[in-house]
């Protein structure tokens, strides 16, 4: 048997044997699945059990907390605001389309323009509390902690295209919430925090927001107003 494809020690060096040592490559750095992270900073997970653990058990700052809260109520006023113009313009276009105004000023004009205008915000009406009921208008105090762990499990989950299986496991993980039990799937698509990320992302430095205070009071009124509607609606 031949040994020349092992390295001799240079004459003259003493050595422990005949041959040169071999070298070894050290085991790279480990990435996924540390134990290591922070809730600003995380490590990425490989495996559910990872993703769920970690974010199950790492603290949640309180001030992230109040942040998820107040962009939140930003978000939503703006989406109840973005879908009503939506709804509202494709009814402007249809009902122009089907009815025709007089050519000539006058009485008729103005009977015309005033049927708009009472058909206009009839409809508005009609379709707010569906617009408001399509997703929470607030956060439950009890929730929120829970909310964004579940929201933190969706975003950092195992990559899709590396890990698929292990993604389905966490997207099917059960939350358990104040008065239902969720999977991080469902939080996902009821709440729809992904939406404000970046109140999870870093703490922002205090400052007045006046219309985070405009968000919640608007909410607020709204909240009011579908109570006494169910209220009235009893009668």
């Amino acid at each position: 048997m031949t040994t020349d494809f092992l390295h001799r020690q240079p004459a003259g060096i003493p050595a422990g044997g005949q041959f040169a040592g071999t070298h070894h490559a050290e085991s790279p750095v480990r990435l996924f699945d540390r134990g290591d992270g922070s809730f600003m900073k995380p490590s990425p997970s490989a495996t559910a059990e990872h993703c769920i653990g970690f974010w199950s058990s790492i603290e949640v700052p309180d001030e992230v907390i109040d942040q998820v809260i107040a962009e939140y109520a930003v978000f939503r006023t703006e989406e109840i605001n973005a879908r009503i113009e939506s709804e509202m313009s494709s009814w402007v276009r249809a009902w122009k389309a089907e009815n025709i105004p007089p050519k000539r000023e006058g009485r008729e004009l103005d009977r015309f323009q005033a049927r708009y205008t009472e058909e206009f915000n009839a409809y508005q009406e009609s379709i707010k509390p569906g617009i408001f009921a399509e997703h929470p208008n607030q956060l439950g105090s009890y929730d929120v902690r829970q909310l964004v762990r579940a929201t933190q499990m969706r975003r950092h989950r195992p990559h899709p295209a590396k890990f698929p299986e292990e993604t389905a496991k966490v997207m099917d993980h059960e939350i358990e919430l104040f008065d239902e039990v969720l999977t991080v799937g469902e939080i996902d698509e009821k709440y729809r925090l992904t939406n404000v990320a970046r109140a999870m992302d870093s703490i922002f430095p205090p400052k007045p927001n006046p219309e985070v205070q405009e968000a919640l009071e608007q909410l607020a009124r709204i909240n009011e107003n579908l109570v006494q509607n169910r209220h009235d609606a009893t009668y």
